[in-house]
């Protein structure tokens, strides 16, 4: 229940910053100069998580080709701006899954790609200041999956996405 709240809350702050960038642009003044100058980019496969004890939306990956960084970027919202947060962690991708352990307090994020024929299978863990690759892969590469935290059993929940054979998982 916890996470579907966290998920309509996104979903609200995304849809209040469309509503407020919509009421820019019927103003006199160009939409250039009203926009923050640190704001990221277009971008698509991206994910967003809400991260608890920041008490942040945190904004990870994806750049719209031909931009793409060669690492990921994380990006906060605060409700008001856009931060970019320094340092070096997974190579940049798609289509990953992430979601926030409250438990242990950090994002998880699993998998995704960087092209159809570069299918990622591997674990990272962002604690709000700097990234860890994590050993566990046995659930093996894929993209297009969800993720979501039970805590009620204090565990990070996967479930489908598109496999190396280019077949849908149906597997949690």
């Amino acid at each position: 229940m916890k996470a579907i709240f966290m998920l309509a809350t996104v979903s609200l702050l995304l849809l209040f910053n469309f509503a407020s960038r919509t009421r820019m642009a019927a103003s006199a003044q160009p939409v250039e100069s009203q926009q923050s100058a640190a704001a990221p980019g277009p971008r698509i496969g991206h994910c967003l998580v809400y991260h608890e004890r920041l008490r942040q939306v945190v904004l990870l990956d994806r750049y719209q080709s031909p931009y793409q960084p060669e690492l990921g970027e994380v990006w906060s919202w605060n409700g008001k701006q856009w931060v970019l947060i320094p340092g070096s962690g997974p190579m940049a991708r798609s289509m990953s899954g992430a979601v926030y352990d409250s438990r242990r307090k950090r994002i998880v994020l699993y998998g995704g790609n960087r092209g159809i024929e570069d299918l990622k299978g591997d674990t990272w863990e962002w604690d709000g200041k700097s990234w860890s690759q994590m050993a566990d892969t046995s659930v093996g590469t894929r993209d297009h999956h969800v993720m979501a935290y039970d805590a009620a059993r204090g565990r990070a929940v996967m479930y489908g996405g598109e496999t190396s054979t280019r077949s849908w998982a149906t597997d949690t």
